[in-house]
């Protein structure tokens, strides 16, 4: 197995390609400068051979003397060849496989002009055009390193250039991190890296509320499970602090498993307001709904001396049979902790869609409290104890599962608290009401 090496950081990266991008352009760019200076040099010597040659047989030529021609023109070589009596006058090398025309040899070009029954070669080397071409070679070929090297480091300054501001980001980010707050980023670059920073910054806000929600939830969570505990605990230590009898074991386990329920309502409660999202399409008989959780309720509130009341249209509800549940029962919930002497239910349809309503005779809803209402462990008296099994997350649960399924809950004054819950209808079955 072979591997390629490949360099690791993006600023290496970046200057690796510079340089490769700067060597594949100019090593086919500097043939051509090579053959370029090449060709325009044999074309020269071309234009000179051919004027040279006019000019020499401008006269007659019984008038050619051959020797004043190579005084004056001594890069470039004359012979005659008469074809009458194969007799050569000048240079005989020329004249091997006399022709007219121009034509290219290696290291020479050679010219032929017929006058007079005769045949009259010029030839001129290429020595100094080849020459002038592989010295321009050798150069550029000496330059093409340097060139690559020069593009790499430019590649390379460049990138460091453009990544400084992303490592000024992440210093900050660092220090944030040792220090162990959340720091508000930001960069040295008004262009490029402006609209990168807000959105990391925006991300790092929700991210810091999103820390700043588990903590406060972790906190309250453990508040809420403390109270059971303890009692648990008390309970427990006082069983073994002398025999008892067999009805003391039975009040006792009978308490204990009264706080074990309600820590598990606790977790479930939790558990349910982290619930994942709700599937597209759901439907539920939102009338057997209420009457099942009214008939739950029911005995609990005579207990307390509550009177319960419902009624419920048959109308199906546009969400599953366990989330309609978890609302009417958080609502059910709510209102046994603050009615005086009644709680009414009542659902039915109300502009194309399910209206649910649950009414107590209580204190009210101040209305500097409603926006908060519905928020995660708010609680109306915060020095309320929790003995009651209130968590302050009831009603958060009933609004995330509502507007899951594209309804909508407020709060209104009437005597006590109503809350309403609109829902999106699905179709009609069957209804039912009930009472004390």
């Amino acid at each position: 197995m072979f591997s390629v090496w490949k360099p690791r950081s993006h600023k290496s990266r970046l200057a690796w390609s510079a340089a490769a991008m700067v060597g594949l352009v100019s090593a086919p760019l500097f043939a051509a400068i090579v053959l370029l200076i090449q060709a325009q040099g044999m074309n020269s010597l071309e234009h000179e051979l051919r004027r040279t040659a006019v000019n020499a047989l401008s006269r007659p030529l019984s008038q050619f003397d051959y020797e004043e021609f190579r005084r004056d023109n001594p890069d470039i070589e004359v012979a005659i060849f008469d074809e009458r009596d194969d007799t050569v006058q000048g240079a005989s090398s020329l004249v091997e496989d006399p022709t007219e025309g121009l034509e290219r040899l290696p290291g020479k070009i050679v010219y032929g002009i017929r006058r007079e029954d005769r045949i009259v070669v010029f030839r001129i080397g290429t020595r100094p055009v080849d020459n002038a071409a592989r010295h321009a070679a050798f150069l550029l070929a000496a330059l093409w390193p340097v060139l690559v090297a020069a593009a790499g480091a430019i590649g390379y300054w460049a990138a460091s250039s453009s990544f400084r501001p992303l490592e000024h980001l992440a210093q900050q980010a660092m220090e944030a991190s040792v220090v162990g707050s959340m720091v508000r980023l930001d960069t040295q670059d008004e262009a490029e890296f402006r609209h990168f920073t807000d959105q990391l910054n925006v991300l790092l806000e929700r991210i810091g509320e999103a820390s700043r929600r588990e903590e406060r939830f972790a906190e309250d969570a453990a508040h809420e499970l403390r109270t059971p505990l303890a009692t648990m605990q008390t309970r427990l230590e006082g069983l073994l602090l002398r025999e008892r009898s067999p009805k003391e074991y039975r009040d006792a386990a009978e308490s204990l498993l009264q706080e074990t329920e309600r820590m598990i309502r606790i977790v479930e409660m939790l558990l349910e307001s982290a619930g994942r999202p709700a599937a597209e399409r759901a439907a539920c008989d939102g009338a057997r709904v209420v009457s099942l959780a009214a008939e739950r309720w029911r005995p609990k509130m005579r207990e307390h001396g509550l009177e319960l009341a419902w009624n419920a249209q048959p109308l199906s509800v546009g969400a599953s049979e366990e989330e309609f549940s978890t609302i009417v029962d958080n609502l059910l919930s709510n209102a046994f902790k603050y009615a005086r002497t009644s709680v009414r239910v009542r659902l039915a349809e109300e502009d194309g869609r399910a209206l649910l309503s649950v009414q107590d005779d209580g204190p009210g809803i101040p209305a500097a409290f409603r926006t908060q209402l519905f928020d995660r462990f708010f609680r109306l008296d915060p020095s309320r104890s929790r003995s009651s099994g209130g968590s302050g997350i009831g009603l958060a649960i009933v609004r995330r599962l509502v507007e899951g399924r594209g309804g909508s809950i407020a709060v209104e004054d009437g005597p006590g608290a109503s809350f309403l819950v609109r829902l999106p209808l699905a179709s009609h079955p069957s209804g039912s009401d009930g009472g004390p």
